[in-house]
């Protein structure tokens, strides 16, 4: 009798771990996700995984090409084939990706390329519906070269200003200024982003990296990329650094986030 009281009160207790589970999501709540999006993001997903910067996070892959995405369904955990949206992206296009944000963890980090439809639709919408949701969200995203055309350009630019207002921090890779890195293989342009995440991540837990100051995050760089190209634009020249922290909106209300991104 003691023994079936036993394992009666034992299964009472998995059968409430594995209820907490389920309502926490999926991962724990203090690994992170790492969500990668696109063949980019897919790529620099996996020299992140290869490094292990980030042993204890769980690996997802989305995109919108089942083709595409089963290439990369080797080099992460879960793969997600994500509907297609025709068009300009708006908050209420939330609902076609909420499935794959309620299973992830509290911690999100969303990796991809802007100026490709699918990084510049999915990126924005995924990290506007995991704020929205009360996630800390971090973007790691690496802009054109020029060569691609003004299009790519503009596409770019619009979906970084939805990126900046829909996320906690966001870390950039400006793709032109590597030309000033010598003897860099156009195969390894990823390498400043992925040894850059690895050493913020080595000095600041996750947890801490939204507390910081933008100029104490920029002293994590690494010193080989401390660099920056000359731009020009229309509110004149400056100069754009090779790697860039963003986060001046992470303090935005829900309703104002919103309203910024369906600008």
């Amino acid at each position: 009798m003691k023994i079936y009281q036993y394992f009666a009160s034992l299964c009472r207790q998995l059968t409430r771990c594995g209820a907490g589970e389920r309502k926490s999501g999926v991962p724990g709540d203090m690994s992170p996700t790492i969500i990668a999006v696109g063949n980019g993001g897919c790529n620099i997903v996996s020299e992140l995984r290869q490094r292990g910067c980030l042993h204890d996070a769980t690996y997802w892959a989305c995109d919108t090409s089942a083709k595409d995405l089963a290439q990369h369904a080797d080099c992460v955990d879960k793969t997600f084939l994500l509907e297609r949206i025709v068009g300009t992206v708006k908050a209420a296009d939330v609902r076609s990706i909420r499935r794959m944000v309620k299973q992830a963890s509290n911690r999100l980090v969303l990796v991809g390329t802007l100026g490709g439809q699918t990084g510049s639709k999915y990126l924005p919408l995924l990290a506007l519906d995991a704020v929205l949701r009360g996630r800390t969200v971090y973007a790691v995203v690496a802009r054109p070269l020029d060569c691609e055309g003004p299009l790519t350009h503009d596409l770019a630019e619009k979906a970084m200003r939805k990126l900046a207002a829909s996320s906690s921090m966001t870390l950039v890779l400006e793709n032109q200024a590597l030309t000033q890195i010598p003897n860099l293989p156009f195969h390894h342009m990823n390498r400043p982003l992925v040894e850059t995440v690895s050493a913020v991540c080595a000095k600041k837990p996750f947890q801490k990296q939204t507390d910081c100051r933008i100029r104490d995050l920029q002293k994590l760089i690494p010193e080989p990329y401390r660099i920056g190209i000359e731009r020009t634009d229309r509110d004149g020249t400056h100069i754009r650094p090779l790697l860039s922290f963003v986060c001046e909106m992470k303090h935005l209300s829900k309703r104002e986030r919103k309203r910024l991104f369906d600008l």
